[in-house]
């Protein structure tokens, strides 16, 4: 039933072409044989639903090696929750100078394609090259945004905010990584500076963890070494009571 109604939208497609329409659909990349279904969920379905709702988002000219993005500026699949829905095989970058989330908009028309920022406060998590974002909302540690969460225990997670930060260099534009390391017991944030945080939140502990530390070859536990504080967490997070 469902191919039927299918067959029916691009019939009707067909006759606008034909009647001198020119409409600009996109039907060459159309496999009658088994991809119909799949064009209509790029194409059509997706249309009026929230991942589909915002603003368009202009690109500013950048290069592969200086750009604004998480990892890489090329658009790349991921998956995003948004007001309650959930939605996979969406194109997408996350802008990290900015912090937020675009989507490409594959509408019907060729010429739709554009880059679309949705609603950022309806975005719950999305996950793109591997990565798992969630959003929070400002405190008194940490400021509202997208965080990429490194580990997630019973009562401990690791969270790492991404940020870039514009330069002017004599060479043109530069983006430098700025990235902030933080660690949630329970409901309370904590800002991660290094070993000490450990050591101060678990003074009971301390012996404990100097000698994790040493037996795990951790020689760096500065604030950018992210595998090492996760690690050292995943061990501390069993010092905490039971809930």
């Amino acid at each position: 039933m469902f191919k039927r109604i299918l067959y029916g939208v691009f019939l009707s497609l067909e006759m606008l072409l034909s009647n001198g329409l020119h409409a600009q659909v996109d039907v060459s990349i159309l496999d009658l044989g088994g991809d119909l279904e799949a064009w209509y969920q790029e194409t059509i379905a997706l249309k009026n639903t929230p991942i589909a709702v915002g603003a368009y988002y202009h690109i500013q000219p950048q290069s592969i090696k200086e750009h604004q993005f998480f990892l890489s500026p090329v658009w790349e699949e991921g998956s995003v929750h948004i007001s309650d829905e959930f939605f996979q095989d969406i194109r997408m970058l996350y802008n990290t100078y900015e912090d937020i989330l675009i989507v490409e908009n594959s509408g019907i028309y060729r010429s739709s394609y554009q880059p679309l920022k949705p609603n950022q406060q309806a975005i719950g998590s999305f996950s793109i090259h591997g990565a798992e974002f969630i959003r929070l909302d400002a405190n008194e540690i940490l400021p509202g945004g997208f965080y990429e969460l490194l580990y997630e225990g019973g009562q401990a997670r690791a969270l790492v905010k991404r940020i870039k930060i514009k330069r002017v260099a004599s060479q043109g534009i530069e983006y430098e990584t700025q990235d902030v390391l933080y660690l949630q017991l329970g409901s309370v944030y904590h800002k991660y500076r290094g070993r000490k945080t450990f050591y101060e939140l678990f003074p009971d502990h301390k012996k404990e963890i100097k000698s994790y530390i040493r037996s795990q070859g951790i020689t760096n536990l500065n604030r950018h070494n992210e595998s090492g504080f996760v690690y050292v967490l995943q061990f501390c997070e069993k010092f905490m009571p039971a809930l």
